[in-house]
């Protein structure tokens, strides 16, 4: 074929349709292709079960492409990041550089490039204030938070306090 990926789909004598998906095995798992086949099965119960008419206005995107299982294992069972052990955890970056810190306290300095200095206790202690900022945002039962900073001081503690609270972080250049 001269597609990735091909569907031919064709009425069948009972009435139903029937198909053949063809890809290119090279480019492509079986088990992906499994998948796509079932969202595509899907979306297409969908629409014949509601008629053509009733989605008519509806974004192909707006439709149900995974299962109910699927849908739960995503929105819900992948989302269920409480941490089981404590933050941090020993040997994690967050807790090397919070040791490392405790190691330079009152003796070295961070300069920042607009020249501002901080003491590691300094630096230590607005790394705190941002975790605990965040773990009272997650206690309120958010499961997300956005944190937005400038590149600077400010990015580095930031990005500590939520490594420190078990935090995954989504970096977003603005």
């Amino acid at each position: 074929t001269k597609f990735d990926v091909h569907l031919m789909l064709r009425w069948n004598a009972d009435g139903g349709v029937d198909g053949d998906l063809i890809y290119s095995a090279s480019k492509f798992g079986r088990a992906t292709m499994q998948s796509i086949a079932d969202a595509f099965v899907i979306m297409a119960t969908t629409v014949a079960e509601k008629g053509p008419s009733t989605i008519a206005d509806q974004k192909i995107l707006d439709l149900p492409m995974l299962s109910s299982t699927e849908l739960t294992t995503v929105s819900e069972d992948w989302n269920k990041t409480a941490p089981k052990d404590p933050y941090p955890a020993p040997g994690s970056v967050a807790s090397t550089l919070l040791t490392a810190m405790d190691a330079h306290d009152g003796i070295a300095v961070l300069e920042t490039d607009s020249g501002a200095r901080y003491t590691y206790s300094e630096f230590r202690s607005n790394v705190f204030i941002v975790a605990a900022g965040i773990q009272s945002v997650l206690k309120k039962g958010q499961p997300r938070v956005a944190v937005v900073f400038n590149r600077g001081f400010e990015m580095y503690s930031t990005l500590l306090g939520a490594l420190s609270r078990g935090g995954g972080l989504v970096p977003i250049d603005a």
